[in-house]
């Protein structure tokens, strides 16, 4: 089953505008599911371990109307090309981590890290 156009190109748009820092992530009560309002519609994406590999990450994005309904949804383990033949698990997972790192703030956090680490350097 391929991924519908506009899902696709709210993938890919998401994943742009996040990249650039104009998407606010905000972490849920699952440590691999994050959310963002967008325009009174809310998309989730998270991760799951793969029931056939334990070791590697199914993806999946949902996008629920401003009345909390379920509008559409898909993961990286029921599709198998986008509608552009593009790889939705590739896709998926770039959208993942890219909403992880805003959530979290990680570039701030390893940028403290590192400043620690140069004060610590400079106290010799």
């Amino acid at each position: 089953m391929a991924v519908s156009n506009l899902l696709t190109t709210l993938i890919e748009r998401l994943l742009d505008l996040t990249t650039e820092g104009k998407i606010k992530w905000e972490e849920t009560a699952d440590e691999n599911v994050f959310l963002a309002s967008v325009s009174h519609n809310v998309v989730t994406i998270g991760r799951r371990r793969s029931p056939e590999d334990y070791d590697s990450w199914d993806y999946e994005i949902q996008v629920s109307d401003r009345q909390g309904r379920l509008v559409d949804e898909t993961s990286s383990s029921d599709t198998s090309v986008t509608a552009e033949g593009g790889n939705p698990y590739v896709d998926l997972a770039r959208l993942f981590e890219a909403a992880r790192r805003k959530a979290l703030d990680t570039d701030k956090v390893l940028a403290e890290l590192i400043s620690s680490l140069d004060s610590i350097g400079h106290s010799k």
